[in-house]
């Protein structure tokens, strides 16, 4: 917009500000979907390495779940958004509420793992 500005362009109808907020909002979103989608090749990975499929998700446990999918170091909405993946891949249908509160247990069991890996770095150092 500073740029329009310094060679003298007007756009009195905003027509190019909303069509730089569309293209930013387009950006924002496949810079999200990638995001997801590496998030997901990860915790492919390392469902392979146990031997499991996505379809597994339904029968383990929080703390099982929360080690597979590893949210804890991920912003909240990101690692909603990446949960969610994950059921869709894994077929689970569940309520809203049930969603959110599953998640919610993930979220707080990953942190704690993270945080308990974090600590036992830190004392070998």
């Amino acid at each position: 917009m500073n740029y329009l500005k310094s060679i003298g362009y007007s756009d009195s109808s905003g027509d190019i500000i909303d069509e730089a907020m569309n293209v930013q909002n387009i950006y924002g979103q496949m810079e999200k979907e990638l995001f997801i989608k590496v998030e997901l090749d990860r915790i492919s990975d390392r469902l392979t390495v146990r031997g499991l499929a996505y379809s597994d998700i339904n029968y383990m446990t929080i703390s099982e779940q929360a080690q597979v999918l590893q949210i804890g170091n991920l912003t909240y909405s990101d690692g909603m958004s990446v949960y969610r993946k994950v059921l869709e891949k894994a077929g689970v249908k569940k309520e809203f509420d049930e969603i959110y509160q599953d998640f919610d247990r993930i979220y707080e069991e990953s942190g704690r793992l993270q945080d308990k890996e974090e600590k036992k770095w830190e004392r070998r150092r």
